[in-house]
């Protein structure tokens, strides 16, 4: 056996079961070509942006891609709406896949609504009050408006936010959510201890009491796509036709 022959067998062994058949059937020649190939498709999933984040390219280089912006609560049907997308070839970007351990989540978010296309946010009553999404939302709104290849799309599983009161009764909660940090602080003062974690929530929290009249209002003005039951599979396609389109 030539030292040339020697090498590919080996690359064979390193590899997969069907570039060994590929070389019984087709010389040394074509399993050198099936190895590469295959080390190829191993590698891909591998990708990883800038900023610690894996990106998804089983869909394709020039496919579409939509970053999902959700509530944890709610993640049974961000990953129905995930596996959806993908069934129609678009790339999804969504944090428990692709956020790296140890990731900073305000970096992924902004991050994440910068590389791609479009955001497709779930929207809930626990959505609404999370400070989290509301940056989300905030984030693509901004880029929506400044940027004409940026998109945002809404879609709903629950309708509460299109009654007067959500407004007045959403407020209220933050609020008392601010109140509950405040009466922590003098606590962490007796004990000498850093107030910056709580901090850090209240001024997620005043943004979010800030914004929320700016999101709602987006949310009424706009197409909101109800996602409930058996309403999913036709708000998939507009989803997609949007996406796509």
């Amino acid at each position: 056996m030539s030292k040339k022959n020697a090498s590919v067998n080996e690359g064979i062994q390193a590899n997969s079961v069907t570039a060994e058949v590929l070389a019984v059937g087709h010389g040394a020649k074509a399993v050198k070509t099936a190895k590469i190939e295959n080390r190829e498709a191993i590698q891909q999933p591998a990708a990883v942006s800038s900023r610690g984040v894996k990106t998804n390219t089983y869909a394709g280089k020039n496919a579409p891609n939509v970053f999902i912006s959700y509530n944890h609560a709610d993640s049974v049907i961000a990953d129905k709406l995930k596996a959806a997308l993908e069934k129609n070839g678009i790339e999804v970007r969504i944090d428990r896949a692709v956020m790296e351990a140890g990731s900073s989540i305000q970096e992924f978010i902004e991050c994440s609504i910068r590389e791609t296309e479009m955001t497709v946010s779930i929207v809930s009553n626990r959505s609404l009050l999370s400070a989290w999404v509301a940056l989300e939302s905030i984030e693509a709104f901004y880029k929506e408006n400044t940027s004409n290849s940026k998109k945002f799309i809404a879609c709903y599983i629950d309708d509460d936010f299109f009654e007067t009161d959500f407004r007045l009764n959403a407020t209220k909660q933050i609020d008392a959510k601010i109140a509950d940090i405040d009466n922590r602080i003098p606590e962490y003062i007796i004990l000498k201890i850093d107030t910056n974690d709580l901090n850090s929530q209240k001024t997620r929290l005043y943004k979010l009491r800030n914004n929320l009249g700016d999101i709602l209002a987006r949310l009424k003005d706009s197409l909101c796509l109800d996602i409930r039951g058996d309403k999913f599979d036709d708000s998939i396609g507009k989803i997609v036709n949007a996406i796509k389109g």
